[in-house]
């Protein structure tokens, strides 16, 4: 979920959740305790995001391009993001119950509107 606020540095943030049996959330923890006590450097990090809907492109859609050149392949049309930051890991007590919360709202939220 991405942040509406911002640290004053007009800096955004990424807010989400892994459980704990994830492969990915134990590696990220492990990194962000090891940056906090100096042994690394702060951990940058990419995140992938791509858009469910994915759509294939006929060659049929090439009404231009393809009678004058016959050169044409099909291809699919998407949306993906990339992001990369600096890694920080909330512990706090509060965090995960609000993040859950936060979460869920968001996600129902649009299945009762597309109802």
């Amino acid at each position: 979920m991405a942040s509406d606020e911002n640290d004053g540095n007009n800096l955004a943030w990424l807010e989400g959740h892994l459980t704990c049996a994830n492969p990915h959330a134990k590696a990220l923890l492990e990194a962000s305790k090891a940056s906090k006590d100096g042994s690394v450097p702060a951990q940058q990090v990419s995140m992938l995001f791509m858009h469910t809907s994915q759509s294939y492109i006929s060659l049929q859609y090439y009404t231009f391009s393809k009678p004058s050149t016959g050169k044409a392949v099909p291809t699919w049309n998407y949306a993906a993001a990339q992001v990369t930051g600096q890694l920080f890991v909330d512990e706090s007590p509060t965090f995960v119950p609000k993040q859950v919360n936060d979460l869920t709202d968001d996600h129902e939220g649009r299945l009762h509107q597309q109802q």
